[in-house]
Order: structure tokens, then sequence, then C-alpha cells
């Protein structure tokens, strides 16, 4: 029993991994050491000693492997030199040693076990798969080398054509260029001043002080340079009547190029115009570069607006106040009517703040619009709101202009990635301070002969143009269509999980995809565009109730009071579906709050966010993605729909308080109070 066992356990040693693991380091040592020791033992002559030694050696087997060869030549020798052959003859039968090598290596590799056969096949089947990759990666990389984009469409020139039929006096740009060239330069002149002041006062009170300019044009009327820039804000009534009588015109017209002109004037250069595209600029710069040069100064003059509006009022000149929100109302009309989306955020934010002066100045002085100007702001407001929300389609030329600069043709509206193109993309989304060689490829830095062997790759794991085209495509159509149908369906607008579902559906094994990288922020466009809407109808209410009042001499006790003679139709709380806009009045006060439920669905009776989590949950009391998040199945964790494929809501996670939207009550010292 104990032989058994001494055998049992000195095999599993001799064939532990251990073991292999040093027989095999032994033998890429010294792999014909066993061989040669047998030889040496058998003293065979010299002649055919030596060619056995050389075939041992020639054939690259295992040591044990020679060894056991070595054994057999040995025998076969000795037989012949036994039965009386020469040992030269003996050395001669053998043959050409590399021959007999190669025969007895082919001869012991099939007596392997069968591990190492599958090793060998797995290893030149590896073989053949990389030689068929390497002979695709030269057709990939011959194919990339030799494509190149074709750009055939002028979008600019497109756009342009929107203005043709217009006479250059229905035109609003040359005024609103030239109105904001001399504010630009008054504002220099007062900010220069302004800063001489705050660098007389001592040190230690320099950074407690803020230049009248940098407030603007939120200057306290106590502030020391709230009276240098009423007197430069009066000297501009010539150019602010102009600009007035321009903001009533139907259409800006700012024309579509990609340099702007500048006027220096006092050491500084100030942008007063641009330089209109011309026929072959296309070629070279894409909408993506088109300089937007008058949205700054639509923002800068909507300011000035207001600044002069405040001090109309502390004039007693309440028509002249209103004629500023009114070209307030047209600037933001004017913007919103441009194609580009920033334009239309612009004009959301100049409409937004016409909307908060005039509450203010309504709740501070009672009574200050009359019938007729109340009127005049209603028309100008609701024609304003008109505007269409959002020009995808001008989204989506942008995109096809890209695709144009980054793919190639094959004339059916489909085509595969350029080097061009990658440097196009690389150049767009580099660093602004860096505008050499930039590539997408460059996100890791790497030698310049690696990046050019792997640019190619990138055509292999991106998308086609026909795909990418129809893949930002289909997010635009799914945002145009949320924003129709209103706030209920922000829930399915994720433009980045639109495109990964899209791409997960389609099975289509793409690890990047540009239309992920160039769609911009939807989601939280649309989010802004139904607060827009919610503001404005609120103000639409403000407007009915101040023509109430002044009709009646009083508020009104409720919201149906209005309608239909002051309001056509009470407006929806869209946090609500199926509720209108909340009211609170204060007879004594002649005060009143109009609010919506806000992203917690419930109606807490127009109480505020604390002071306390008023800067942390503010936004999400606002917003309707808050509001409107779409449940999940919690088993599959998919998102449910209605059968209408309307998204099932789930229960509503927003701060508990309501979103305030106009409040003309006197200002209280309790911020929760109702």
């Amino acid at each position: 029993m104990s032989n058994a066992f001494t055998n049992a356990w000195g095999w599993s040693v001799r064939r532990s991994p251990l073991m292999m693991l040093w027989r095999s380091f032994r033998g890429l040592l010294h792999p014909n050491k066993d061989a040669f020791a047998l030889l040496d033992a058998a003293t065979l002559p010299e002649p055919v000693d030596g060619v056995i030694r050389t075939t041992i050696a020639r054939t690259r087997l295992w040591r044990d492997e020679r060894a056991q060869v070595a054994r057999e030549l040995i025998a076969h020798a000795q037989d012949a030199i036994d039965a009386g052959r020469d040992p030269k003859q003996v050395a001669e039968t053998f043959g050409d040693p590399r021959r007999v090598a190669r025969l007895l290596r082919r001869s012991m590799k099939r007596k392997r076990p069968l591990s190492w056969q599958l090793y060998r096949f797995s290893r030149r089947a590896v073989g053949v798969m990389f030689l068929v990759l390497f002979v695709v990666y030269i057709a990939v990389v011959v194919r990339f080398y030799t494509s190149e984009p074709d750009i055939k469409v002028d979008y600019a020139a497109m756009l342009n054509d929107r203005y043709a039929h217009y006479p250059e006096d229905q035109l609003s740009w040359p005024v609103i260029m030239e109105t904001s060239l001399e504010w630009s330069k008054a504002a220099h002149v007062l900010e220069s001043q302004q800063e001489q002041r705050i660098h007389s006062l001592p040190e230690e009170q320099q950074y407690e002080h803020m230049t009248g300019i940098s407030l603007f044009p939120q200057v306290p009327s106590d502030h020391p340079d709230y009276q240098p820039i009423a007197r430069a804000v009066r000297d501009m009534a010539p150019q602010l009547a102009q600009l007035r009588d321009a903001a009533a015109r139907p259409a800006l017209g700012f024309p579509i190029g990609y340099e702007v002109t500048e006027t220096e004037w006092n050491g500084r250069k100030f942008t007063s115009g641009i330089i209109p595209a011309t026929e072959n600029d296309f070629k070279n710069r894409s909408l993506m570069e088109v300089r937007l040069a008058h949205l700054g100064p639509i923002r800068q003059l909507s300011n000035v607006l207001i600044f002069d509006a405040r001090l109309a009022i502390d004039e007693g000149d309440s028509a002249r106040a209103t004629q500023n929100y009114i070209a307030i109302l047209g600037l933001a009309r004017q913007a919103r009517s441009e194609p580009f989306m920033i334009s239309e955020l612009v004009g959301i934010a100049i409409h937004m703040s016409a909307i908060r002066e005039i509450e203010r100045q309504v709740r501070d002085h009672p009574g200050l619009l009359n019938r007729t100007r109340l009127i005049e702001l209603a028309h100008i407001h609701a024609e304003a709101m008109k505007e269409r929300a959002y020009d995808f389609d001008l989204e989506q030329l942008m995109f096809e202009d890209l695709l144009q600069r980054v793919y190639s043709d094959d004339g059916q509206g489909d085509g595969r990635l350029t080097p061009e193109g990658l440097e196009h993309m690389g150049l767009i989304m580099g660093d602004t301070a860096d505008l050499g060689e930039s590539y997408v490829t460059d996100a890791i830095n790497m030698d310049a002969r690696i990046r050019a062997a792997t640019r190619p790759l990138t055509r292999v794991f991106s998308a086609s143009r026909a795909e990418e085209s129809a893949l930002y495509n289909s997010v635009m159509e799914t945002a145009s269509r949320v924003t129709e149908r209103g706030p209920e369906w922000i829930a399915i607008m994720d433009e980045q999980e639109l495109i990964d579902a899209k791409l997960q559906s389609e099975g289509n094994p793409i690890r990047f995809s540009f239309a992920g990288m160039m769609t911009p922020a939807l989601g939280s466009a649309i989010d802004t565009l139904f607060k827009y809407r919610q503001y404005c109808d609120a103000f639409s209410l403000m407007l009915g109730i101040e023509s109430y009042r002044l009709e009646h001499g009083r508020l009104p006790d409720d919201l149906d009071q209005l309608s239909p003679k002051y309001v056509p139709q009470l407006p929806q709380d869209l946090m609500a579906p199926g509720s209108v806009i909340r009211y609170l009045s204060d007879q004594e006060s002649s005060g009143y709050l109009l609010y919506s439920v806000g992203s917690d669905g419930n109606d807490d009776g127009g109480r505020l966010i604390s002071d306390e989590s008023r800067s942390r949950f503010s936004r999400e009391e606002q917003s309707f993605r808050v509001r409107y998040r779409q449940a999940y199945d919690r088993s599959t964790h998919e998102p449910l729909f209605e059968p209408s494929g309307r998204p099932v809501i789930a229960e509503p996670q927003g701060p508990d308080a309501d979103w305030i939207l106009i409040d003309t009550r006197p200002e209280s010292d309790d911020p929760q109070a109702p």
C-alpha cells in the first residue's frame, strides 16, 4: 500500500504545474542536453555521431522529444555498425540532416497531446484572422485617404434669401447696430470714469464697491454713478426714438456673414456690423461659424430701454415708458423671428425682462398704465408670442451643412467619413486657444505616425452620412413633437437617451456618433420654452386684471370675471393639466398674486420656497422636467407609455411650494406669506 501511495505521489509531483513549468524552462535553456548525453554514452563513430547531433539540433523539438529521437537514431546507427557497415556509409544513408530533421519534427508533433494540437490550431486561426484584419485595414486606409467631402449647398445664401422681399426701411438691424455703437461708446466713457472713481478710494474700500455700469440697468438711484448714467441715457434720446421706430418693423434682417466690421474709437474697437457672406464663402466656412453679432446689441439696447423707462416714470412720462416697453417686446419678437435657436433664447430672455420690469412698475406705481397703453402692450405682447417656437429646421440645416463637410457624397444621400471631416470636427470641438491641427482622435496625445495609422479606424466605428442624418432628424422631430403637444410630453425629451436608444434598436455597433456630439441640449431648451409660455400667459392675465381695475375701480374677485371681455380665455396652469393659473387678490393693498402649483403638482396657496431652500430648489420648482418625470416598469426598468403613445407620468417629486408668476403685492417681510 505504501509503495502504491509513494508511486502515486511521485507521479503527481512529476506532473504538477510547477514541475512542468520547470521542465519547460529547463528545456528552453538546454534543449539538447539529454539527447547529447545519450550520444556521449553510445560512443558512436565520429561521422555518425556528428550527423545525428546535427539532425537533433535542427528538429527544434521539446527536450524529451529530442532525447526520444536520439534513442531511435542511435539504435538504427548501432544496428548498421554491428552489421559491419562502414561508419561513413552509415552517415551518408541518413541523408540531408535538414530534411530528416523536418520529417522527424512532423512525426513527433503528430504524437503530441490533444491540448497542444488545439493550441496550434487556435494559434494558426489567430494568425489567419490577423492577416484578414490587416488586409481589411489596408482597404480601409486606402478608402479613407482617397475620399474627400463634396461641399455643394450654400446654406448661408438660402438663409439670406429670407429677407430678399423686404425693403431696406423695413429691416431694423442697421438702426440697432448704429444705436448700439453709440451706446457702447458712451458706456466705455462711463466705465473709464467709474473705474477711476473706484481707484481713487482707499485700497481697503475698492473691493467693496462696484461701478454703476457693471450693475446696469439695475443701478440703485442712490448709487454714486446713477446720475452720470442717467445723463448718458438722456443724451441718447434721438437714437432711442429711432430704435423704438425700428423695433416696430416687421423683420430684423441681419445678414448672414462670417466676419464683423469694427469701428475704432478712443483706443478701443467696437463691433459695428457684419460683412455679408459672398458667393464662395460657404466652401470654406460652415453655418456654425456664422457671426450672430446682433444678439449682444439687442440685449444691450433692451437694458437701455428699461433704464430709460424708469427715468420716464420718475419724470411722470408714462407714455414714454410704455413706448419703451413696447419697443422691448418688439425687439424680443424680432430676435425670436431669427431661425437660430440661440436667437430664440435671447428673444425669450428679452421678453421676460420686459415682463418682470412691467410687473415691478405696476407694483410700485399702481395706475401707471391707462386703458390705451394696456391695449397697446397686450397687442404687442400677443404678436411676440405668435412667433414660432424653435425653428428646428435650421438646426437640421446646420447639421446637414456639417455632414457635407465631414463626409463624402455618393450621390444618393450617403457617404463615409473623410480625413478633412475629422480635421473639421477637431477644429470645432478642440481648444480655441490652439487652432493648429486637431482631430477627434486627439483625445489621447500620441505620436503623429500612430495617429495617422489610427485615424482611418474612426471610419469603421462611426455611422454613415445617411445614418447620421436620420439619427439627428429623428431627435429633432421628437423635439418638435414635444413642443407642439405640450409639457406633459417633455418626459420623452432626453436627446442623449433618444440617440442611444435609436442605435440599440438598429443593432448598430457604433462606438460614437456625430449626431450625439452636435445635438444641442434640447430638453433644457424646451423646458425654458414652456416656462416662457407660462410667464407670458400670466402676463396676459395681469394686463386683463389691470384693465378690469381701471374700468371697475377694484380687482376682480376671481379670474372668471375677466373672460371673455378682458382675456379671450383663461390660460392653463401648465403644471396642473385641466386647471387654470391660480389667483389671489388683496383688495386692501390693491395687490394680487398669479401663481402655478409648481413641480410638486399641489396647490400650496401661493406659498414660496423658504429662504433656506430657495437657492437650492427654486429651479426645480419651475422645472417641467421635474414635474413630468416618466414612470418606469419596476421589473424591466423600461419606460411606460399609454396605449395612445403618451408617456406615463410618475408621481411628482418637486419642492413643496408654489411657482410665483406675477406678484404685485407690497413686499412682505415674510417670504412665505401667501
